[in-house]
């Protein structure tokens, strides 16, 4: 499995069951500002964002020459984690803004997501260093092992 493909998909699992438990059950869906929140589409979208972003900013955590160390790891996990959430805000505020057939609504949607966001700061914080720090060990384990994460078959 090539590195950007193993990065994707760790990121993307972890966001995967954040978004299920923040949209899904934390989220009364009157305090929410995305018009479309019910369903699933926040949760893939969310998930999506995770998997594209950590494919390209979770790949060093793999490279033991760019990621020596158990907090380098984590720092990189956080910066995916709060990269996700800038990358994804954007769009669910467009979609949500399609949805509402109001282009005007657009702006006030991405800042308040932007603000209501702030709310999970602390808990991107640890997920992220939690997603970084779990995909270094298990890359530590895969080199111990002798089993080769480069995409050569």
């Amino acid at each position: 499995m090539s590195p950007s493909l193993l990065a994707e998909f760790w990121f993307a699992a972890f966001r995967l069951v954040w978004a299920i438990y923040w949209f899904g059950f934390q989220m009364p869906q009157q305090v929410f500002v995305f018009k479309f929140s019910a369903g699933i589409l926040p949760i893939a979208l969310s998930t999506l964002a995770a998997g594209y972003v950590g494919h390209y900013l979770g790949v060093p955590i793999l490279d033991p020459a760019r990621t020596r160390s158990y907090w380098m790891a984590g720092l990189r996990g956080i910066l995916v984690q709060h990269a996700t959430t800038l990358f994804y805000l954007p769009i669910a505020a467009l979609l949500s803004s399609l949805a509402a057939h109001d282009a005007a609504f657009f702006l006030p949607s991405l800042g308040m997501s932007l603000l209501f966001s702030l709310a999970g700061i602390p808990i991107h914080t640890i997920l992220g260093a939690v997603a970084g720090v779990g995909l270094y060990i298990f890359c530590q384990n895969m080199q111990r092992t002798g089993v080769r994460h480069t995409g050569a078959t």
